[in-house]
């Protein structure tokens, strides 16, 4: 059996990056991997790349199936893997050739059920990074009261090291878990927004020891042709409530920084729906249809919570000035005004 189960989703992926991705995972140091490729029900024409040369690898396993969305892709993936641990990485995405070594040393050192490794954007990336061992002073134990500690950032604001280069992301990637950990916690298959951070929570409540490296692992590209912020959806508000719910399930509401990391998370899906929605240059609705979606969005849950008191009693200077942007119902003025200038 495989030490690593490598699972990746793809969907639509151009040729050329899901090759620099495959050959990314082909080159790791450690080599005793196995990769599982679901494909989302691409077309026969983006299908294509399976004939290269680089799926002939026997590690590489490729299954087609039909369009149900990430979730269900990654949860398919779970129902095959034969690995002691497992790694989610995107098709579009790049790793570095020590991420598996380095990852599985940690986990069998400090005995982890999950290691965190840092993301960077692709376009910051330097060669130099790869040639940097791990030192002891770049391990970081979570256990007991850290663990819980550790939960907000999976919500809100993100935990960033080296001048904020790098950066434990809410997405699946950059993460080595044990395969039973990792198979008992499948991904929710009915939200479109916020599955990711439900996912990492149910992760974080599940196990005892994890352990964070404060060194890049993963190059994360940044698709600025198909962000979900340039795309025109009037979904989006219907998702972003139901995404929102579901992480506040798994909240403590008790705990003001939980609060206030859901209320972060609020304001960055406001950001979301007004680029998506409300200001995009598709939107067909009239004046008064957009003053009554904007009224439900500043006063009714789960986006109130941006006002709650604890949030703005921990907020710093900057968030502060939003929060009274949002409790004066001006918040999507100020979108407005950054559009213009930006």
């Amino acid at each position: 059996m495989p030490k690593i189960s490598v699972i990746m989703p793809c969907y639509q992926t151009q040729k050329e990056l899901l090759i620099e991705c495959v050959n990314s995972i082909l080159t790791q140091t450690f080599r005793d991997f196995e990769v599982w490729i679901v494909d989302d029900g691409s077309s026969a024409s983006y299908r294509d790349v399976y004939h290269d040369s680089v799926f002939s690898d026997e590690r590489i396993h490729v299954c087609l199936r039909e369009n149900n969305g990430v979730s269900v892709a990654r949860n398919y993936g779970l129902q095959q893997v034969q690995g002691d641990y497992v790694v989610f990485v995107d098709s579009d995405d790049v790793l570095l050739p020590e991420f598996f070594e380095q990852a599985l040393t940690v986990a069998e050192k400090e005995h982890a059920e999950l290691v965190y490794g840092c993301n960077m954007h692709l376009h910051r990336f330097q060669q130099s990074y790869e040639k940097k061992a791990l030192s002891e002073d770049a391990v970081i134990v979570l256990e007991g009261k850290s663990i819980q500690a550790f939960r907000p950032r999976m919500v809100g604001e993100r935990m960033h090291f080296e001048n904020g280069t790098i950066y434990i992301g809410r997405g699946p990637w950059t993460r080595l878990i044990k395969r039973e950990l990792a198979v008992s916690t499948p991904f929710p298959a009915g939200l479109a927004i916020c599955e990711d951070i439900v996912w990492n929570l149910q992760l974080l409540n599940q196990i005892s020891r994890a352990c964070i490296v404060k060194k890049p692992w993963y190059l994360y590209r940044i698709n600025n042709l198909n962000s979900s912020t340039k795309r025109y959806n009037p979904r989006i508000i219907e998702e972003s409530q139901a995404g929102l719910e579901a992480v506040q399930e798994q909240l403590d509401m008790k705990n003001p920084a939980e609060v206030c990391a859901l209320a972060e998370k609020s304001m960055e899906e406001l950001d979301r729906i007004y680029s998506g929605f409300i200001g995009h240059k598709s939107c067909d609705l009239s004046a008064k249809e957009k003053r009554e979606i904007t009224r439900r969005l500043y006063t009714q849950p789960p986006w109130n919570v941006i006002r709650s008191q604890a949030n703005a009693a921990n907020a710093p200077l900057k968030k502060k000035l939003r929060i009274l942007l949002y409790k004066t119902k001006l918040y999507f003025r100020m979108l407005a005004v950054k559009r213009r200038i930006h």
